[in-house]
């Protein structure tokens, strides 16, 4: 089963009972013509089990089956479920965003279809984290997957998430083998010396538990948190009484959050995981990266085209660095590990070739997956597509033309999405949080 699942972008199976049944409900008139239609859209999946349907999980081509439904271009008679045909440029999982995403699916209609009216037509039917771009006709055998050539995504890491770990935690103390060595190159020179300058941010927050202590300790029972409000809380009955020194340990971890929330990364930081990042590009074998039973498949291979740190920016307050990595097509999860794993590597100062090393058919590496709330499938490209219908009357596949909706969507969906979801879940504190209370050997690698 996992095998099925291990490359991101295929096909969708047809024959779900999802499809079975939203196939059935509709009223389309007998002599209704089959149509095979492509849809671009955005979409946020704040909420969603991924694109592809799997009833019952809330999906968003199952949210698109079922405005296709209500806007009658499914038969009401049952149909060969093989006919819907469902495929797409990329399949994105759960919770993951996208700017340009091809969904394309047979529609059964009786004139042909007016692809700007289907399109307004979406937009009113869809909630609004879904957006449809546009809609247009292609020929029966087109394939979204095996025609695209690249996929680029972007995942935004916290600046906070390259805060070397506290002093009193395992991760830290297993570190201290890699703080002590002799570096053996620049980069490693580099990580040593921007390590110690950044575990100077502890100092300021034990400041700040130390404040809220000793405030504490003057009346428990009129302490208040300052920090109240600041992130989601669920409610707490009024029956219930918080003791005391509950109160004192929430507003001290609630310190540890916004602090990191204000971190700012420094420039020697950012360069660092530039360079750890590019130790990525090329083609190389990422069975660590995934699931896989076989190493050496040669599935695992993947070539990765371009990785690049943005300019980190600050939005409602937290500092976001932005890192694009394009490649011609991804596995199960492999972005989020590739991700977890540079991150890793720097917060543990390892050697650079602890990287290299997880790229080898012949190392086995327990790789973490990083929080894929903020993973956005960003652009898709059907360079050689276009080209060969230079000469034909056919759609040509350019998210260019649709920028300003599709900036539209990240600033005032997106990006508020993923903010929300930080706050209220805290992911990523989680996530970090996890690696550095770990006692068992999963991380053992870092500290060879």
């Amino acid at each position: 089963m996992a095998e099925k699942r291990k490359v991101e972008d295929e096909l969708i199976p047809s024959s779900n009972e999802h499809v079975k049944k939203v196939a059935t409900v509709t009223s389309v008139s007998e002599d209704a013509i089959r149509e095979r239609i492509v849809i671009l859209l955005g979409y946020s999946g704040l909420g969603y089990h991924g694109v592809q349907i799997n009833e019952p999980l809330k999906t968003i081509e199952g949210d698109i089956v079922h405005a296709l439904q209500d806007l009658g271009y499914l038969k009401k008679e049952k149909i060969d479920e093989n006919k819907l045909v469902i495929a797409r440029s990329a399949r994105t999982d759960k919770g993951v965003h996208t700017l340009g995403n091809l969904v394309s699916i047979n529609v059964f209609i009786q004139d042909s279809v007016n692809p700007s009216v289907l399109r307004e037509q979406l937009n009113e039917k869809l909630n609004r984290q879904i957006r449809i771009w546009d809609v247009f006709k292609v020929h029966k055998y087109f394939n979204p997957r095996i025609s695209c050539e690249s996929r680029t995504y972007e995942y935004m890491i916290p600046s906070f998430a390259l805060i070397p770990p506290k002093e009193s935690t395992p991760f830290f103390k297993k570190s201290q083998k890699n703080l002590n060595r002799e570096p053996e190159n620049e980069l490693e020179s580099l990580l040593l010396s921007s390590t110690a300058k950044a575990r100077s941010f502890w100092e300021q927050v034990e400041n700040k538990r130390e404040e809220l202590k000793k405030e504490f300790e003057k009346d428990p029972e009129t302490f208040t948190n300052p920090f109240t409000g600041i992130f989601p809380e669920k409610p707490i009955p009024a029956h219930i009484k918080i003791p005391n020194e509950a109160k004192l340990k929430k507003a001290q971890k609630l310190a540890d959050h916004y602090y990191c929330m204000h971190y700012r990364i420094s420039e020697d930081r950012l360069q660092i995981l530039q360079q750890i990042l590019q130790l990525y590009l090329g083609r190389h074998n990422f069975h660590n990266f995934t699931v896989t039973q076989d190493p050496k498949a040669s599935s695992n291979y993947r070539i990765i085209e371009s990785i690049e740190c943005g300019k980190p920016f600050v939005y409602e307050q937290w500092e976001w660095i932005p890192v694009t990595i394009r490649g011609n097509s991804f596995m199960l999860n492999q972005i989020r590990k590739m991700m977890a794993h540079a991150l890793m590597v720097i917060r543990s100062c390892a050697r650079s070739n602890v990287l290299t090393k997880s790229l080898s058919p012949d190392v086995s590496m327990n790789i973490s997956k990083s929080p894929g709330h903020v993973l956005l499938l960003k652009d898709i490209n059907y360079s050689s597509y276009n080209k060969s219908l230079q000469n034909e009357n056919h759609f040509q596949i350019d998210l260019v033309k649709y920028r300003d909706q599709m900036e539209k969507l990240k600033e005032e969906v997106i990006y508020p999405d993923i903010i929300h979801l930080e706050k209220k879940e805290k992911m990523f504190f989680s996530f970090l949080a996890y690696a550095d209370q770990h006692t068992k050997g999963q991380f053992d690698y870092l500290f060879q």
